[in-house]
């Protein structure tokens, strides 16, 4: 982002806190649990 959006880095580095404390990587999303419903507007006949 330096290379090509220099202001924006800098108004950024200005926002984030010296020594935040940040996790290093985002753990991974889950899969939303199945409920075992049928789905909304279902129709059976």
């Amino acid at each position: 982002m330096l290379a090509n959006k220099p202001e924006m880095a800098k108004e950024w580095a200005s926002a984030t806190p010296d020594g935040a404390k940040l996790p290093a990587r985002v753990g991974e999303k889950k899969p939303p649990a199945r409920t075992g419903k049928r789905p909304t507007g279902y129709r059976t006949r």
